[in-house]
C-alpha cells in the first residue's frame, strides 16, 4: 500500500508530532490546528472544487465553512496519528 503523503509531507507532519502531543495534554487543539493548517496549506496548497486555490481564512464563517473546517481537523488528526504510528511516537 502506498503512503497517502509525499516524503516532504511526511517529514512536515513528523515535525509536529511532539507539538501535537503537548496540545493534546493541554486540550488546546484549536490553537494547535490553526497554526498547523496555516503552515500546511502554505506549504502544500490544495485545489477546491472549482480548481482555484483558495484561502479559507478569507471566506465567511458559515455553517458550511465550519463543517468543512471540522472535517479537515479530523482528517489532519488522523494523519498525525498515522505518522506517529509509523515513527513509533505517541500522540
Amino acid at each position: 500500500m502506498s503512503p497517502w503523503t509525499t516524503e516532504a509531507q511526511r517529514e512536515f507532519l513528523q515535525s509536529y508530532v511532539s507539538s501535537y502531543s503537548e496540545a493534546a495534554v493541554q486540550k488546546r487543539y484549536p490553537k494547535f490546528f490553526a497554526g498547523l493548517y496555516e503552515k500546511w496549506f502554505a506549504e502544500f496548497p490544495e485545489d477546491d472544487a472549482s480548481g482555484d486555490l483558495t484561502d479559507i481564512e478569507d471566506q465567511p464563517k458559515s455553517k458550511a465553512h465550519q463543517k468543512r473546517y471540522n472535517k479537515e481537523q479530523v482528517a489532519l488528526r488522523a494523519r498525525l496519528a498515522i505518522v506517529a504510528a509509523q515513527t513509533g511516537t505517541e500522540v
